[in-house]
């Protein structure tokens, strides 16, 4: 339930690199294939929205370029 949470406030405030536990956290959720199937369903939603481009350039470093 935290990995929607924690990719929207990464996009808005970057997590820190001290909180490195935080960070592994957040790398294993973004890696789990039922939250990267969620960032794909959601790519067509955020067209105009103020956090596009953000989006997308999270998007693509979890997801690779060609995804």
């Amino acid at each position: 339930a935290a990995a929607p949470f924690l990719f929207y406030a990464n996009l808005v405030l970057p997590i820190s690199d001290k909180h490195p536990r935080l960070n592994a956290y957040t790398a294993r959720l973004m890696a789990r294939p039922s939250f990267r199937r969620a960032l794909k369903d959601a790519r067509p939603y955020v067209t105009g929205t103020p956090f596009e481009a953000d989006y997308i350039t999270a998007y693509e470093r979890i997801m690779g370029p060609d995804a």
